[in-house]
């Protein structure tokens, strides 16, 4: 994959984009140096700069990051403890450090577009922490990037390039940001052959900087994305799906060390000779 990666600096025409601007940063550095070279910066854009090409209206004030999703979570329990309490359990070690975790990577999702919710309380609680989000965003002068419409014709990068978005199919925002602007000429979209999603979204030293933010990685499944599957049940036959329709990887273990049913379940059935 590097070399792969090597080989698109390698064209003046092409553009890679990356998860994180720290993995912008690494591969450049590693670029040059491998290719004892000079490379400009502009030749890997992190993915949120790259989104942000696509916003429709420019907004005024900074993207909100990582950090700033964060600090809103970590001091919205305080202002409001009656809201989402029901969804973490004090009594489980790094309770509050894991709701605050999955309240900052909600955030992004809670646009235009978000969920529907068929339970009314959960839905009144998501909306009372978008609004929460919002006011905050507005007193430090912040905005969603994901929050904002995006259009492939609004795009202000150079459309004489090729743009290549790194392993799209690991990253949700990336396939959320094809699914709005549609099919562009000059984007491509490249993924590792045999990589796992938790593998292409670290590069080095992330892996530490979203621990010190209270994220713990799960553990999956790693499934192949290429041909197919086949198992036979007694009453069904033989079953084949297409390795390509499971994605993302299931979760086996959570971040809390608890597995999930598709591991307990399969053990369990296992253990009772089912």
């Amino acid at each position: 994959m590097r070399e792969r990666l090597f080989g698109i600096l390698d064209d003046d025409d092409s553009v890679l984009v990356l998860p994180t601007q720290r993995s912008v940063r690494d591969l450049l550095v590693d670029y040059a140096r491998s290719r004892r070279t000079s490379v400009s910066a502009e030749r890997a854009v992190s993915f949120d700069e790259f989104s942000a090409l696509f916003d429709v209206a420019v907004p005024e004030g900074r993207r909100a990051d990582g950090l700033s999703r964060a600090l809103f979570a970590s001091t919205y329990l305080d202002d409001y403890p009656d809201a989402l309490g029901y969804l973490y359990n004090p009594a489980f070690p790094d309770s509050r450090e894991r709701f605050v975790s999955f309240i900052a990577s909600t955030l992004p999702s809670l646009g235009a577009t978000m969920p529907h919710f068929n339970d009314v309380t959960l839905y009144r609680d998501v909306m009372r922490l978008k609004e929460a989000y919002t006011q905050f965003m507005a007193r430090y002068g912040l905005y969603e990037p994901s929050w904002i419409e995006k259009s492939g014709a609004a795009f202000r990068g150079d459309r004489s390039k090729t743009w290549y978005l790194v392993c799209p199919s690991c990253e949700v925002n990336m396939l959320r940001l094809v699914d709005q602007i549609g099919q562009c000429d000059f984007i491509r979209c490249i993924e590792a052959e045999g990589s796992s999603p938790v593998r292409m979204r670290l590069y080095d030293n992330e892996r530490a900087e979203l621990e010190a933010q209270g994220i713990r990685p799960v553990i999956r499944l790693r499934v192949p994305t290429e041909g197919k599957t086949t198992f036979h049940d007694i009453l069904m036959g033989d079953i084949t799906r297409r390795n390509r329709d499971i994605s993302p990887d299931p979760i086996i273990l959570k971040s809390d060390g608890f597995p999930t049913y598709h591991l307990a379940n399969g053990i369990d059935d296992h253990l009772m000779h089912i």
